[in-house]
């Protein structure tokens, strides 16, 4: 992969992305660095505020930061000021880190005096950069007790997933945006003998009985002007496809139907719900 793709030209300056790093920004320094963000004052009313979501399985805290400018930050006074609420979720798969790494760069950004702070005059936003983190401290794709936590948002038998669904149930979001890393080599090197090329894959909810508006909206207001920003970047994307991990089994799917994922659970909660897959 790195013989075939450039790297980026921007550089980002996370604690996991610093010059000579050997490892991802741990969750002690995730903790820290949305902790100083809560602490800005900079004239804002009210600072960016660190939501306390839960516990993972390991008893680390699953943090938000929630960026607005709205006079309280009580899902009732979002509410009542009008403006949406967009919630951005990274790393449910804990060796997907790209997720968190973003969206640690996100909440700097939104935060007063960053690049993205102008948005905020028209949408909240709940930043969630890490939704597993024991399995970003092991390495590993599921939750401490080996249960995939983008596989229960429909039976909340994880506390991780409890504590998204508390969430979302919580702030009733217009989008959700989860973001993950696909997979370029492994089985489809096994299989097909490629790599997939794209900087991004991109998918909407796609639950049987997910409301016609929803997915027209999903469509026209999202995934358009996504692929557009991209393209205007330099950036390739396609529809979300994926192979099981049977080598035998050489169909490509678009992702699962079954009320079960983050991206149609939330969707089936009234949300346009969007799956990000950037390349591993």
């Amino acid at each position: 992969v790195a013989a075939r793709f450039p790297d980026p030209a921007i550089q980002y300056s996370t604690p996991g992305l610093g010059r000579d790093r050997r490892s991802f920004t741990t969750n002690a320094e995730l903790a820290q660095w949305l902790t100083g963000l809560a602490d800005m004052r900079a004239g804002a009313t009210p600072p960016p505020q660190l939501l306390h979501l839960g516990v993972s399985q390991r008893s680390t805290p699953i943090l938000g930061l929630l960026l607005t400018k709205a006079k309280s930050p009580s899902p009732a006074a979002l509410e009542t000021a009008g403006h949406p609420t967009v919630i951005v979720i990274g790393q449910q798969h804990g060796d997907e880190p790209a997720g968190a790494e973003a969206l640690l760069i996100m909440a700097r950004e939104l935060a007063p005096n960053g690049l993205l702070d102008s948005l905020l005059d028209k949408i909240n936003v709940i930043v969630v950069p890490r939704a597993n983190p024991d399995g970003a401290e092991a390495g590993t794709r599921n939750t401490a007790n080996g249960v995939d936590m983008n596989r229960d948002h429909l039976l909340l038998q994880t506390p991780e997933a409890q504590a998204i669904a508390r969430l979302v149930r919580d702030y009733r979001p217009l989008l959700v945006i989860d973001s993950h890393e696909y997979t370029v080599v492994g089985r489809f090197m096994e299989k097909f003998n490629a790599i997939q090329k794209y900087d991004a894959l991109l998918q909407h909810a796609t639950t049987a009985n997910y409301p016609e508006f929803l997915t027209k909206a999903s469509l026209e207001w999202y995934h358009t002007p996504m692929v557009a920003a991209l393209k205007e970047q330099g950036l390739s994307s396609e529809w979300y496809y994926t192979t099981s991990t049977d080598r035998e089994d050489k169909s490509i799917s678009m992702g699962g139907t079954q009320p079960d994922t983050g991206r149609n659970v939330h969707g089936l909660k009234n949300a346009v719900s969007l799956l990000i897959e950037t390349r591993g």
